[in-house]
């Protein structure tokens, strides 16, 4: 894994811009869907080519959710490597104001 983890809550959310700029780079991004519809959420993967690491919760009391805090999607949480919280509400990955925050903590 890499020195960060953008952990990305909700659907549509994720920029190619920002995943293609830190390509080869120390960072994952991870998408996790707390939703019940586990065959839309497999189905939208595949339509939309999504990348990056794609997981599903579908308990309200998944660890993650609940050490985090999570109470709304979407969610963008930057983490280090270690799981400890750099920023518990990072902008949008669409954002542009998001690159030089990660680039910070790189």
């Amino acid at each position: 894994m890499g020195d960060l983890v953008c952990t990305l809550y909700g659907r549509n959310t994720r920029s190619e811009k920002t995943e293609e700029y830190f390509a080869g780079k120390e960072i994952v991004f991870v998408s996790i869907s707390i939703d019940n519809q586990k065959e839309s959420w497999k189905k939208m993967i595949e339509e939309k080519e999504m990348r990056g690491v794609q997981l599903f919760a579908d308990d309200p009391n998944d660890p993650f959710i609940k050490a985090y805090d999570v109470q709304g999607i979407p969610r963008f949480i930057l983490l280090d490597r270690k799981g400890k919280i750099i920023d518990p509400n990072i902008t949008r990955p669409s954002d542009e104001d998001l690159i030089p925050l990660i680039e910070a903590n790189l």
